[in-house]
């Protein structure tokens, strides 16, 4: 399944959610009536001014109402929704708020422990290789199982964390599997279902809240309830008793709807890890490490409610079996390796540093590499592979972290520092416009970041062209620790060094969309855009917008032969050419962030339109590059590296 398609795919889980939420509402609002029904019974039918007043005792049907059914039924509804809707909001800065709720520890993107470095690096190489912004990592320190999650609505926003066991007793090619099998959630839209799936759940489980509530305060009233004579307490006790149970049937529901949206998932993110790293023995291995002796059950007090998010299974339930979240252990080895023995592996307490030194320096299978007679072609074949990075491409994500020079890696990687490295890849090479970008942040930034930015941009001036957007992507995670204030002051600095010689260039455009289109998410200054348009021809104007000014994106190029081969690709006649002046980057702006909510299965189709535009002349330049990984980041749709083989220049 391509990455559009697993979009697609998820994006009508969610209708199968709402479909299953509703469901659930109307079972707990039928049960809830009948449990009413049967407090009514015990208390006396006077005693909570049922409309009619001579009910006998025990009979139970006579204390049904249609007008007590619907009030109920409203009651219900409205807790449960208030419940959603406050559990989906407390989520609302995404994977960090669940990382931190599971007991995670944010790993600083410059560590040099050994064993997070080497899990951090494995993290950068995948991203790279996927063309996705690197997400935050965290370690739970308190859990020795080895089990891992992926959280967040959108790849900007995405954390990754695994427990301390997963760093410790997995070699490199099994934290690898791991690590793949989470970035397989990322990018087929499992993480942002997960995350909704939560809040949704969580509305479900108040009843069960309120069902305790009521439970203490018969409890605690029963004694005064008792001298005047009243059953009222008892029928109090009896309905948060109900209550309490109709909590369990809450559950039962909530565990049926994650198993029916996320266990068949898990076999396709397991089937994406082999992929990405062409190595089935490491996420294998990991797998078999869990059913030795060190499992995957995780000790913290909210693992339930995310048991749907985890690598492995996190906590025992009730029938686990039937409801079960995962697929057993060993039908997902034998699947990976159908001739698998049936033997687990027994964990030693620590990899030793000798292991971890010989698994750093294995050589990876270069497979799946992209070959192409022309540029449009291997542009194309570049698109298909959204989301599904090849083993040649994760191999060239770690060739290019080992390439950058290690001062400025370094530096990408430290919230304050990252700053300035963004900052030097805005300079411009002229040297009256450099004067005053210099100046500009001489007066808006401080004297130890000015010094940085200096230090940094002579050597970010050498940089070869393909190493700019791997510098972006790595520098992410440090950017998303800025406080607001600080985040603020980075945009408005990005903006006054982009115009500040009243010229915006493709470069520029593309690194403040790339950044911006992440961060304003993480910062709550842009909400996340949720699919909208069925059709492509509702966007046609936007279209034209686009094409036209990609049309025109590379000095010298012919316009209309580029135009033309964006037309012959959507096959339409709709979308116009049009005229040089009545395009800006305002208006390209606006267009890329309403075609941002087209449906999945309609992007793929204007990238390959856009990657058209820029190879019509045959040949790549390092900005246009820029350019389209920029459109794709717009878009939620992360394109991997342009393959080496493919003509392009360093313009």
């Amino acid at each position: 399944m391509d990455f559009f398609s697993a979009q697609d795919k998820a994006r009508k889980k969610t209708g199968w959610l709402i479909f299953l939420f509703a469901m659930a509402v109307v079972s707990l609002v039928v049960v809830t009536n009948i449990f009413l029904m049967f407090a009514l019974n015990l208390a006396g039918a006077n005693t909570l001014s049922v409309p009619s007043p001579e009910i006998p005792q025990g009979d139970f049907w006579a204390t049904f109402s249609w007008s007590r059914f619907w009030a109920v039924g409203i009651g219900v509804s409205l807790v449960i929704l208030l419940g959603s809707m406050f559990r989906s909001w407390s989520l609302g800065k995404g994977g960090r708020n669940v990382a931190e709720m599971m007991g995670g520890t944010l790993v600083s993107s410059d560590s040099r422990d050994p064993d997070k470095r080497r899990l951090l690096n494995i993290v950068e190489e995948i991203s790279i290789a996927s063309g996705t912004p690197v997400p935050l990592v965290y370690i739970m320190e308190n859990e020795p199982g080895i089990n891992a999650f992926a959280a967040g609505h959108t790849t900007g926003d995405a954390v990754i964390a695994v427990t301390r066991g997963t760093m410790e007793k997995l070699n490199r090619s099994e934290l690898q599997g791991v690590i793949a099998h989470e970035f397989s959630h990322i990018l087929n839209g499992d993480m942002r279902l997960n995350m909704r799936l939560v809040g949704v759940l969580f509305g479900i489980l108040m009843i069960g809240l309120i069902g305790r509530f009521l439970m203490r305060s018969a409890t605690y009233s029963g004694s005064s309830r008792s001298s005047s004579g009243g059953n009222s307490g008892v029928a109090l006790l009896a309905l948060g008793a109900g209550l309490a149970v109709l909590g369990w049937v809450g559950t039962l529901f909530g565990n049926i709807i994650k198993a029916s949206v996320s266990r068949q998932r898990e076999y396709l993110a397991d089937a994406s890890a082999v992929q990405f790293t062409r190595d089935p023995d490491g996420i294998a291995g990991a797998l078999k490490k869990i059913g030795g002796i060190s499992g995957s059950l995780l000790r913290t007090p909210d693992a339930a409610e995310f048991s749907h998010t985890y690598f492995s299974v996190g906590v025992r339930s009730f029938l686990s079996s039937i409801f079960a979240t995962h697929p057993p252990l060993d039908e997902r080895i034998r699947r990976i390796q159908p001739y698998w023995d049936g033997e687990f592996t027994q964990i030693k307490e620590k990899t030793t540093a000798a292991e971890l030194a010989e698994e750093d320096t294995r050589k990876k299978t270069a497979a799946g590499a992209v070959t192409a007679a022309t540029v449009l072609s291997g542009a194309i074949d570049m698109i298909n592979q959204a989301g599904q990075p090849t083993a040649e491409q994760v191999s060239n994500g770690s060739r290019i972290l080992q390439e950058l020079p290690d001062d400025i890696l370094q530096s990408s990687r430290e919230p304050f520092d990252s700053r300035a490295v963004i900052y030097a890849l805005l300079l411009d090479h002229n040297r009256d416009v450099l004067d005053r970008q210099l100046l500009h942040l001489f007066e808006n930034s401080s004297n130890t970041l000015m010094s940085q930015v200096r230090f940094l941009m002579k050597r970010v001036f050498e940089l070869p062209p393909k190493q700019r957007l791997p510098l972006i992507d790595l520098a992410m995670p440090a950017l998303r620790q800025l406080s607001a204030n600080q985040y603020v002051e980075f945009k408005e600095n990005l903006d006054s060094l982009i115009h500040m010689d009243a010229e915006v260039t493709l470069f520029e455009w593309s690194l403040y969309k790339i950044v911006i289109h992440s961060l304003d998410i993480e910062f709550g200054h842009q909400r996340i855009k949720r699919a909208h348009y069925s059709r492509l021809s509702q966007l046609y104007p936007e279209c034209s917008i686009l094409l036209s000014y990609l049309a025109r994106a590379t000095p010298g190029a012919d316009e209309r032969n580029a135009f033309r081969a964006a037309i012959q690709v959507l096959n339409t006649s709709e979308v116009k050419l049009l005229a040089r002046e009545s395009i800006n980057l305002e208006l390209v702006n606006d267009a890329v962030d309403k075609l941002a909510r087209l449906k999945p299965l309609l992007k793929p189709g204007l990238l390959k339109a856009c990657a058209a535009c820029i190879a019509a002349d045959e040949k790549v330049t390092a900005s246009e590059m820029e350019l389209l990984r920029a459109l794709s980041a717009a878009l939620d749709c992360p394109l991997p590296p342009l393959p080496e083989d493919l003509p392009h220049t360093n313009q």
